[in-house]
């Protein structure tokens, strides 16, 4: 477990050992660094399309040179995603599959990456709501100005 009250990105000795349930098997120093801890700040939009396609942007914050591998979930629905130099994911939005969906259509939306090969889930998630297309069958009039304000009945 990392100690609190450690500057991010200073390398530091530290002291490491191996236990189970308690008994120290072995113990040694070794040169560790600390990264700051990357946070999820924004999610731009947090609405889109049923059938999916559409894209979302997470903006993070505190994004390690050696974070890779960045992905969103849609509940659990994996989008792989692409990081740009200056923290943002853009993912493309699966549409919604997962059964725990089709009745709620909102997802907890979060974002995972790897740094150095460990697994980082990112925090906090947001909420990404799913909405249905709109089919529009009949528009009465089908006619107006060219100034517009014709009121249409749309159903």
């Amino acid at each position: 477990m990392s100690p609190r009250g450690v500057n991010a990105s200073q390398t530091y000795r530290v002291k490491v050992s191996v236990s189970l349930d308690g008994n120290v098997f072995g113990s040694t120093s070794a040169r560790f660094t600390y990264v700051e801890t990357p946070r999820l700040i924004r999610v731009h939009p947090n609405v889109g399309w049923s059938t999916g396609g559409d894209a979302v942007v997470a903006s993070l914050s505190s994004v390690p040179a050696r974070m890779r591998n960045c992905a969103c979930y849609f509940g659990n629905e994996r989008s792989d995603g692409k990081l740009s130099h200056t923290g943002e994911l853009s993912c493309p939005v699966p549409p919604r599959r997962s059964a725990s969906l089709m009745f709620d259509s909102t997802a907890m939306m979060g974002v995972t990456c790897d740094v150095d090969g460990s697994s980082v889930i990112i925090q906090p998630q947001y909420h990404f709501t799913y909405v249905d297309p709109v089919e529009v069958f009949f528009v009465e009039p089908s006619f107006g100005t060219e100034l517009g304000g014709t009121l249409v009945n749309v159903s």
